[in-house]
């Protein structure tokens, strides 16, 4: 008799609470926006014209009340107080309640009511619309302005002349939004305007350049200094660039800096590794993150590392950092998280070579610049995979990245760095 392993998937409209109404998921109830179109609105922000600001939203949840949006299933909830908040009419009372009006941080649907009172004001009262396929992202046509939003943070980028109003239509409609400022501090990411001098664009640039023309994108130049003329007789060349060595280049200029967060991690790693500050002082041999596999002794993949019961705690904030703005640390992290459960001595040797790299790189950082008009950029992928990196597995690992290119501008949107389900015989597949 043969027994056959199944998996039964509800549909969410036949699930019912104790109540017979319909089941509600808290986790798929609110959105936020994608870290890549955070990237996309500072694009925005970086073309000629074009800036951007942010703003927070004071006690976010606060602002609505609970059953927005979801009237028809929602249900009382009571709450007691502290009893320093208790009313003189409670004297003497053991334990009252009260009904809970608004939506407090801690209920579990307090974050989609909060998502449902900020979307109707900026649909249905400022006019914008929602952009398919991205949560939480809205574009506003007249105005010329992108609106990202993470919870309480609010993030506007678009024609410099417009931010005012677009900030002003929300406020108006009742939206309670702090003063907005420019660019700076965005979900534990750093952001600070810098300038370039001709010879730092032209070295950043020297392998970005030659992939823009391969993909054919040609630079038609019938102007002594190498623009193109259109029908309008604007020149689309590099005519901000200044001349002379040492000279400032008018190119508008992001970049993202995590220093403070990576140094937080390595503390951390310090304090519940039990380990000293000369633990991991970068050394020549820790120039890079990862380690092969034939790197390591047959012995330290059975042994069980030291770290076991802490490595998750000490791996997850690390996780954000290089999702943020390290790329370049995502495939030791992912490598390292993807056997947590199973620690050895093995992760151990990866962990350690990470963390002194971390202490070597504080300083590196990702940056964003354009110096091109918006209809001369085109977006750039690149994509590679290592050949049976796992060498107990035999499965490679796949690695992207997606930018948008000028001959003046790179602008990195997003990277991925993902395991392989399957063996793969030559790199290609």
């Amino acid at each position: 008799m043969r027994k056959y392993k199944g998996r039964v998937v509800f549909q969410g409209k036949y699930i019912t609470d104790e109540y017979g109404t319909q089941t509600f998921f808290p986790d798929q109830g609110s959105g936020a926006s994608f870290m890549t179109a955070s990237r996309l609105v500072d694009a925005i922000a970086l073309l000629p014209g074009c800036s951007g600001q942010q703003s927070d939203a004071p006690q976010a949840y606060a602002q609505t009340k609970l059953g927005k949006g979801l009237e028809e299933s929602h249900r009382e909830t009571r709450v007691r107080l502290p009893r320093n908040m208790w009313p003189p009419e409670w004297e003497g009372m053991s334990a009252p309640v009260c009904p809970l009006v608004l939506a407090l941080y801690g209920h579990p649907l307090s974050g989609t009511y909060w998502e449902n009172y900020y979307d109707e004001i900026v649909v249905q009262k400022c006019g914008f619309e929602k952009v398919v396929g991205w949560e939480s992202l809205y574009a506003h046509r007249a105005l010329k302005v992108f609106l990202p939003v993470y919870v309480d943070d609010f993030k506007l980028a678009g024609e410099t002349k417009n931010l005012p109003k677009a900030w002003k239509l929300m406020t108006d409609n009742k939206l309670l939004l702090d003063p907005p400022e420019p660019l700076g501090q965005y979900l534990g990411c750093g952001q600070r305007p810098t300038t370039l001098s001709k010879e730092e664009l032209d070295r950043r640039m020297e392998h970005i350049r030659p992939l823009y023309h391969s993909k054919g994108y040609k630079e038609k130049s019938s102007q002594p200094n190498g623009g193109e003329q259109t029908e309008s007789g604007k020149n689309l060349g590099d005519t901000s660039v200044g001349s002379g060595k040492g000279s400032k280049v008018d190119v508008k200029s992001l970049r993202y800096d995590m220093e403070s967060f990576l140094t937080s991690c390595c503390e951390r790693y310090l304090e519940l590794a039990g380990k000293s500050d000369r633990d991991i002082t970068p050394s020549k041999g820790f120039l890079f993150p990862g380690i092969d596999d034939h790197q390591l002794r047959e012995e330290d993949w059975g042994k069980e590392g030291d770290l076991a019961n802490v490595s998750a705690k000490v791996l997850v904030k690390k996780t954000h950092g290089a999702r943020t703005c390290r790329w370049d640390l995502l495939h030791s992290i992912n490598t390292i998280a993807r056997e947590v459960a199973k620690w050895n001595n093995k992760l151990e040797i990866r962990l350690h070579k990470l963390m002194c790299c971390m202490r070597g790189t504080l300083k590196h950082s990702l940056e964003s610049f354009c110096g091109d008009r918006p209809e001369t950029l085109k977006p750039i992928a690149y994509c590679d995979a290592d050949f049976a990196g796992d060498t107990r597995a035999c499965k490679s690992t796949n690695g992207s990245y997606i930018a948008l290119a000028g001959p003046n501008t790179s602008i990195p949107i997003a990277s991925l760095c993902k395991k392989q389900f399957v063996v793969s015989h030559p790199s290609t597949e």
